[in-house]
């Protein structure tokens, strides 16, 4: 994870066309003063920082020794447009002779053919150092692959430095044309020029995108609310949009399982008829002002709006504009490098969608992928992948990665609404959201692991709490006129608005589908509110209203509910309510997530969280009383061992943890209503004394500023934020060895990949870009998605063989010929190892070493490319 000060250093490096090696170049002086300004200069650094000029790689560590005998070479992948150059660690060796070092760039490491070369003369090389190769400007180099090419004419020697194999993903080092288990010391340079003017293609394929998502997870909500939510027009537009979004979320699943129930698939018209229905919503609810739309931008009627009252009032909406571009810019930038989505979830989720975009919508059989004919797995965020796929034309695998960006940036607008009510002032709204977004890792950290469905539940969780808590403290319903919509149904004097249940029923419906430990966290928000409604008046109203939202929310879940009783999941949540607390309870697990705390939240938000909550409630704050004991019911819940109840592990202490960053924001946004009281104490104090030496400047515009400059760092933290050296399974090479499999292999080829046991050893899991052969190539492999643990199989035996293999390997060995038989008898006819070589989540000692496996008579090596190995079993 890149430190801030790493990078204004690349920055620096970006403005001074120079790799971070090149410290011998006469420029470094000025280079190391000015790294000390623009350390501070953050509006430079938040325009360049995404363009390093290094590739990602720890420092060289060892050398070899380059002669007229040998040649060295590294494949690779640059990152941006304008590739211009590379460096690479060299040292003198001994006398130098007369000779050259010879720098080849080639298209990859089959070419022979150069697109730029160059000599440099043995004698120029008097001390280790980066010597760099320069060649014209590849202008459109943007995630392309190259290979470097290095050899000796003529006499002489040099050291030549290499780096450990995993300090580079996207290629290897070659001798004599022969990939290593090491990478070149070298680092990528590229021309500043270009890359600039390359950011305004890759700005603009943003705002499509944004329009995408507009048309997909806007403005089906926004229409929605429109027609049937009581005072929507009140509403701020923040709010508007943190509620549209969830709101949307939350309808793709009920449309595909309501439509899949009737026996309709509807393929992409799922991702027409939403849009559609919103954009028609929006426009017979607001017909007057399209027809008066020309009297309302009159020139003179905006000008007179423009008052310094309403400039203001306007600052916490220009704080929110300037944060939610930093999240955009943050979000989107970070997945840059990523052709596949990270970690192991990522793998099911990408197949998941992928099944319901080659259905048309939902499914049971999960052919030709995997051996599987149940599907009881919530689809929420899946069909909201699937329905991006439909509207842009993306791959499975681009569109669970920028679904989830999207999903993400979702998930901090859905804080604004919740913090406005709890803190009764914009300006907590925008706290909350630069809290979440920018000054928390998560959830932006949920991008390494593809934690997907929780995001996606957490959206429309808080979205659906505000809508029942608004219904819930409504002592009587709001009418706009409108008889067809906003019909009573009177229960006991409940006085209940049909419109705004329809709105909460489609929110807890679409939760349920969405996640279901996320829905128990809803469940729990009810129970909460019930206490602080213990008159006998009040529980009346509390208990009927939370009995006619739980009725519609569950009716409309209810068909997949029944469907659910056919898998696995139920069973297993019976076994886990069931199970009495063991000796070994999830309190165990509770310290060891918490141990590391600084991990999901930074120090000094875990430190602001008690004074404001104390000073919220010595203020008598009844929301946000509420809101705190809804976590704290959230983290009894999720350790019932402590009260001496059952059902540990249902709800994880990890999933909580990473979800902290909710109440974090919220707690803390809550105290803004005090700096306001504060704010205006000081101006009526001191406010003329300010207005006279400073006449423009107010308190809110200095909250603004500060709001910005913060932001600004903010964003720079959640850049650096990815951790693919940790979490990606599939790399360039690997991408490269799959084009292989799809055009050299027969399309009945089975691979034995790289795995190991992880929860408690109940479950086998991938640990390499073997993983991912079924969804990009169309062949099968030995590990299953992770969803084989609650689906039901083709055949009772079909996994249990699969565990049986993984233990057999495990226990004699690869090469033992009771491994061979097994192999050949389960339809194994080739072995893959990936360029992680099964080292992702995995720390023990290899069980696929290629290394050892191409010494042995039954297995012929068929592919080797960079760190990839592909073998076939000889009979």
């Amino acid at each position: 994870m890149a430190s801030y000060a790493e990078v204004t250093r690349h920055v620096i490096d970006l403005v001074f066309n120079l790799g971070p090696g090149s410290l011998h170049n006469g420029k470094c002086l000025l280079k190391h003063q000015l790294m000390r300004w623009l350390f501070f200069l953050f509006p430079v650094v938040i325009v360049l920082s995404g363009c390093t000029s290094a590739s990602n790689q720890s420092p060289p560590s060892a050398f070899r020794i380059i002669n007229s005998g040998t040649s060295f070479g590294q494949s690779f992948t640059a990152q941006y447009a304008g590739f211009s150059g590379v460096a690479v660690m060299l040292a003198p060796e001994g006398a130098q002779d007369e000779g050259d070092l010879t720098f080849h760039l080639r298209a990859n490491t089959q070419s022979v053919d150069d697109i730029a070369s160059k000599r440099l003369s043995l004698s120029e090389i008097i001390t280790q150092s980066y010597y760099t190769f320069n060649f014209p400007v590849q202008r459109d180099s943007q995630r392309k692959d190259y290979y470097l090419l290095v050899d000796v004419e003529g006499g002489g020697q040099v050291r030549i430095f290499t780096a450990s194999p995993d300090t580079y993903l996207d290629g290897a080092l070659y001798v004599n044309q022969t990939p290593q288990e090491s990478q070149l010391g070298f680092q990528l340079l590229y021309d500043r020029q270009v890359y600039l003017l390359s950011l305004g293609p890759i700005i603009g394929g943003w705002i499509v995108k944004l329009i995408f998502a507009l048309l997909l997870f806007i403005l089906p909500g926004w229409g929605l609310f429109s027609l049937l939510w009581p005072s929507w027009d009140t509403l701020r537009w923040g709010t508007k949009l943190g509620l549209s979004g969830a709101l949307s979320l939350a309808i793709y699943p009920l449309l595909m399982l309501w439509t899949n129930l009737v026996g309709i698939s509807l393929g992409a018209w799922n991702a027409i008829i939403p849009p559609l229905a919103g954009v028609i919503a929006i426009g017979w609810k607001n017909r007057s002002f399209f027809n008066e739309l020309w009297r309302r931008f009159h020139l003179k009627n905006v000008l007179s709006s423009f008052t310094p009252f309403s400039v203001e009032r306007f600052l916490p909406d220009l704080a929110y504009i300037v944060i939610l571009g930093l999240l955009i810019w943050s979000k989107f930038w970070i997945i840059q490098p990523l052709d596949i989505p990270l970690f192991g979830d990522s793998y099911q989720h990408t197949m998941i969608t992928q099944l319901i975009i080659d259905h048309g919508g939902l499914f049971n059989s999960w052919q030709p992928y995997a051996d599987l004919v149940t599907f009881t797995y919530h689809f929420g965020f899946h069909s909201a992948a699937a329905v991006y796929h439909w509207m842009t034309g993306a791959t499975a695998e681009q569109s669970v990665l920028w679904t989830g960006q999207l999903v993400n940036i979702l998930a901090i607008m859905s804080l604004y609404p919740l913090a406005i009510k709890i803190s009764q002032n914009k300006w907590g709204g925008v706290v909350a959201l630069f809290i979440g977004g920018l000054l928390s890792p998560m959830p932006n950290y949920y991008v390494n692991w593809g934690r997907y469905t929780q995001l996606a539940g957490q959206v429309i969780l808080l979205a659906a709490i505000w809508v029942a808590w608004m219904i819930l403290e409504r002592s009587t319903p709001e009418s706009r006129g409108v008889p067809w919509v906003h019909k009573m149904a009177d229960w006991k004097g409940l006085s209940l608005d049909v419109s705004s249940l329809v709105i909460v029923w489609l929110f807890f419906g679409g939760l349920a589908l969405t996640h279901y430990r996320i829905l128990v966290l809803a469940v729990l928000f009810f129970a909460t509110y019930g206490i602080f409604s213990l008159s006998r008046t009040k529980i009346l109203y509390w208990a009927g209203r939370t009995l006619w939202i739980g009725l519609g929310g569950m009716l409309l879940f209810l068909p997949w509910f029944i469907h659910l009783l056919g898998g696995k999941i139920m069973h297993m949540v019976e076994a886990g309510i069931s199970t009495l607390p063991s000796s070994v309870s999830v309190s165990g697990e509770f310290i060891n997530v918490t141990r590391n705390f600084q991990a999901y939240l930074p120090l000094t938000i875990w430190v602001l969280i008690l004074p404001c909550l104390v000073l919220g409630l010595w203020k008598l704050k009844k929301d946000l009383a509420i809101f705190t004991l809804w976590w704290l019911f959230i983290i009894l819940a999720t350790n019932p061992s402590w009260i001496g109840l059952p059902g540990n592990a249902l709800i994880t202490n990890f999933a909580i943890v990473i979800a902290f960053y909710i109440p974090a924001s919220i707690i803390i946004a809550s105290s803004t209503e005090w700096l306001l009281e504060s704010k205006s104490h000081l101006e009526s104090r001191y406010g003329g004394l300010v207005h006279e030496y400073l006449p423009k400047i107010t308190v809110s515009s200095l909250i603004l500023l500060m709001v910005c400059v913060l932001g600004v760092f903010g964003g720079l933290m959640r850049i650096s934020d990815l951790d693919q050296s940790s979490f990606a399974l599939v790399t360039r090479p690997d991408l490269r060895a799959m084009k292989w499999i799809k055009e050299n292999l027969p399309n009945d080829a089975k691979f034995l990949i790289n795995s190991f046991f992880a929860y408690n050893n109940s479950m086998l899991v991938g640990s390499d870009g073997g993983w991912w052969i079924p969804l990009l190539t169309g062949r099968r492999t030995s590990v299953p998605p992770l969803t084989y643990g609650f689906e039901m199989g083709v055949e009772s035996a079909t996994y249990e063989s699969t565990i049986d293999l993984a233990e057999e390997i495990q226990l004699v060995g690869i090469s033992a010929p009771e491994t061979i038989e097994l192999l050949l008898q389960n339809g194994y006819k080739y072995v893959y190892i990936g360029q992680r070589q099964g080292s992702i989540n995995y720390t023990g000692p290899k069980v696929l070493d290629p290394v050892t496996m191409s010494g042995i008579p039954d297995f012929k090596t068929v592919y080797h490319q960079d760190r990839v190995w592909i073998f076939e079993v000889l009979p």
